[in-house]
C-alpha cells in the first residue's frame, strides 16, 4: 500500500453495522474513516484510492456504492496495462486512476443502490433517493434523486 498499512488506512467507529465490502485499493493510499453508529446494508461497495469519511448515524442502504476513483484509467492503453498487471501476466506499478475525496456527513441517508462518484460532499441530514447517481455536492437538508442526481426538495 505504498508505505501504509491497514491500519493506518482505515477507522471505523464503536456500533458500525457493515455487511458490505470496504476496500482500500492497493494502488492507492486511501483512508476510510467511518464515525460511529453507522449501518452499511448488504452489497454496499465502497472503493477507496484517496480518501472516503462517513459522518455519524448515517443509513447506507442495500446496493450502493461509493467510488472516490474512476476505477480504471481513462486512456485504453493504461487500461490495458492495468489489467495485465492485475491479472499477474505483467509485473511493475499501475497506472493512476484519477481519484477525488468522498466526505458524506452525519445523518444521511443514501437509498438503495445510489451511486457516489468521486469528488462528492453530502451535507449533513440530506436523502439521496434508491437508485439515483450522485456527480455534484448535495448541500445540507436536501433529497437529491435521478441520474445524475438533482435536489428535489428541502428536508427537515
Amino acid at each position: 500500500m505504498n508505505g501504509k498499512s491497514g491500519r493506518d488506512n482505515l477507522s471505523i467507529g464503536d456500533r458500525v453495522i457493515c455487511r458490505g465490502l470496504l476496500r482500500v485499493e492497493g494502488y492507492g493510499e486511501g483512508i476510510l474513516r467511518i464515525a460511529p453508529d453507522v449501518y452499511i446494508g448488504d452489497d454496499v461497495l465502497i472503493s477507496v484510492v484517496e480518501r472516503v469519511e462517513i459522518g455519524t448515524m448515517t443509513l447506507i442502504a442495500h446496493g450502493t456504492q461509493i467510488f472516490d476513483n474512476d476505477s480504471h484509467p481513462l486512456d485504453s492503453r493504461d487500461r490495458e496495462l492495468d489489467y495485465r498487471i492485475i491479472s499477474k501476466m505483467q509485473t511493475g506499478q499501475r497506472p493512476k486512476v484519477n481519484s477525488a475525496p468522498v466526505i458524506i456527513g452525519s445523518h444521511v441517508w443514501l437509498g438503495f443502490n445510489s451511486i457516489i462518484m468521486k469528488g462528492v460532499t453530502i451535507g449533513d441530514c440530506s436523502i439521496v433517493a434508491s437508485g439515483s447517481v450522485v456527480t455534484k455536492d448535495v448541500p445540507a437538508n436536501t433529497l437529491v434523486a435521478g441520474n445524475p442526481a438533482r435536489p428535489i426538495r428541502e428536508v427537515t
